[in-house]
């Protein structure tokens, strides 16, 4: 790849293997600290990410590696959607490194290898590549803006401080609230998630046996996951997971922060409170096993009016994130935008 030819004299690259889970670990601290970043990731969590179906890591990831044998920079490419229209390009570089060449040649690098997912994707579909950073972090924006990428949408890191027990959840009629049943309900919560989410950004139609598959592996590879912390809102008439509320004890790298890992009510049954009642419920939850400080992530245009919604559950926004793109192939748009 010409990426390879533009890396600076004194620098190696290679794929990166289950082996360099730790270096890979120590990179992302470094960069999260550069960037005032709230995040930390295991080595053994990062294993077991790396594991994920069709994520093939020696195929889609490249370190680069100083003189010293010091990782200075990382890239890997998440393509594995069923269809696979917006490829991530998950670039982590240390802060030094920046300016050196050895960014330009990873973000050059994975910006090539998006484009295997062009035979992937229906001839109509417009296929563009995303990258992230924080919302102020320089160097980073700079890098992504001089490869002519724009900025596609931006993100928060929302959070609260519980001092005092949390309000208490009240649900509309006709509805109860009760704990995930696993493995009996994994399907059903699917369903439910995937209606939630339909009109969410980035959505796009995939199998239920792919959705099963990660689901499946998400579970098996979390070390704090509970079930009883996966609050499930029932249509009393009907038997219908009206909402979800999928929580884990621990925030990743900051075990003694809590965290609501996905939250959404179907159409249906929007507009009557039942996101807030959850919200509430999980806190209280949480407030009774000593976690009084709990995050989430959100997409800050939400359709569904979210962040107002979490703004009233006491949350402020904490961090701010944006996602960039480079369109790869002109056409028209099949994820939800």
């Amino acid at each position: 790849m010409q990426a390879l030819s533009l890396l600076p004299q004194g620098f190696t690259a290679r794929p990166m293997t289950l082996d360099d889970a730790e270096i890979v670990a120590q990179l992302f601290a470094i960069s999260a600290k550069a960037q005032n970043f709230q995040f930390n990731i295991s080595p053994e969590e990062l294993r077991e990410e790396w594991k994920s179906p069709k994520f093939v890591l020696e195929e889609s990831s490249l370190g680069v590696f100083n003189a010293s044998g010091e990782l200075v920079g990382e890239v890997e490419i998440w393509d594995d959607h069923e269809i696979p229209v917006h490829p991530w390009v998950d670039l982590t570089m240390h802060p030094d490194y920046f300016g050196s060449g050895v960014d330009e040649a990873l973000l050059t690098w994975g910006l090539e290898l998006s484009r295997r997912v062009i035979d992937k994707c229906p001839e109509h579909a417009l296929i563009s590549a995303y990258a992230g950073t924080m919302q102020e972090y320089e160097p980073k924006i700079r890098l992504l803006e001089s490869f002519g990428m724009t900025i596609k949408r931006y993100f928060f890191r929302m959070r609260i401080d519980m001092v005092d027990v949390p309000p208490t959840p009240v649900l509309p009629d006709g509805f109860h609230i009760q704990s995930y049943r696993h493995p009996d309900q994994l399907i059903d919560v699917i369903k439910a998630d995937d209606d939630g989410f339909r009109d969410h950004f980035g959505y796009v139609e995939q199998p239920i046996e792919k959705k099963i598959e990660q689901w499946e592996h998400w579970i098996n590879t979390d070390p704090v996951f509970d079930q009883t912390l996966w609050y499930l809102v029932i249509d009393d008439a009907t038997g219908q997971i009206a909402g979800t509320c999928l929580c884990r004890n621990e925030a990743w790298g900051e075990p003694e922060v809590a965290y609501v890992n996905k939250i959404s009510v179907r159409r249906e049954y929007r507009q009557k409170g039942i996101a807030l009642a959850m919200l509430r419920h999980a806190f209280h939850e949480f407030y009774k096993r000593g976690r009084h400080s709990v995050t989430l992530h959100v997409d800050a245009n939400s359709i569904t009016g979210a962040v107002r919604l979490y703004e009233r559950a006491g949350m402020f926004v904490e961090q701010r994130s944006v996602t960039y793109e480079k369109v790869l192939r002109d056409g028209e748009e099949i994820a939800r935008v």
